[in-house]
């Protein structure tokens, strides 16, 4: 379930060949969406939110997605 959130988050924040990349915002507003329809666990996803800032710290530089 942990993993589930995390992949979610991942999908979407990332920027690939194919889509832009979402910003942290939208995204969390996403997941928030998803644990609501039943599609993950909220506990988990509740917790995730208040610690996603926190992650995007921790990012590889050239992974750091700038939120506009």
């Amino acid at each position: 379930r942990i993993l589930a959130v995390v992949d979610v988050y991942d999908a979407i924040r990332s920027k690939r060949h194919y889509k832009k990349s979402v910003s942290l915002e939208q995204t969390l507003t996403i997941i928030r969406q998803d644990a609501d329809n039943g599609l993950l666990d909220k506990d988990i996803v509740e917790v995730f939110c208040l610690h996603a800032a926190e992650f995007e710290k921790h990012l590889p530089s050239h992974q750091q997605i700038a939120d506009s």
